[in-house]
């Protein structure tokens, strides 16, 4: 009875991709040595508050605002600085990038907003051992623009 039980709960072995995720051309691995350690993601209700005047503020549903993730690293030595650089060339495309899942799961398309680097363990010439990296992305969710048909006159 006892084997029913835990084998609801454990995941036996399989086939498992060592992918996290894939930001555009940027992958999320342990053996690409860019793992991620942690993801946290920020879903707005919709509520804004309206100040009164003399009473309590009322609230409003106004439509939700964009979904937030941000993904938390933490990489080491020369490759961790290679990371960043390429974390660098990824925000200067300027557009929006997919998201995938190591399943391959598409997760949309997600703006970079920016990213933070918390270097420590520093040694000889100022070089970080370690490389704390904080990822940014904001959901992307602009409407295609149509296309006038050719042809099509105003009249």
């Amino acid at each position: 009875m006892l084997e029913f039980i835990t084998d609801q709960y454990v995941s036996h072995e399989s086939k498992l991709s060592p992918t996290q995720f894939v930001l555009g051309d940027f992958v999320f691995s342990l053996p690409e040595n860019t793992p991620a350690v942690s993801l946290s993601r920020k879903y707005d209700g919709g509520w804004a508050v309206i100040d009164l005047l003399n009473e309590l503020p009322g609230q409003q549903q106004t439509g939700r605002k964009l979904d937030e993730r941000v993904i938390k690293c933490e990489w080491f030595l020369d490759e961790g600085q290679d990371n960043i650089e390429k974390l660098v060339k990824l925000r200067d495309r300027k557009k929006p990038l997919p998201l995938v899942r190591g399943d391959g799961t598409l997760l949309g398309q997600w703006v970079l907003t920016g990213f933070d680097v918390d270097e420590s363990w520093l040694y000889q010439e100022a070089k970080s051992m370690k490389q704390g990296v904080t990822i940014s992305l904001r959901e992307f969710a602009n409407k295609p623009i149509e296309q006038k048909k050719q042809g099509s006159s105003a009249k």
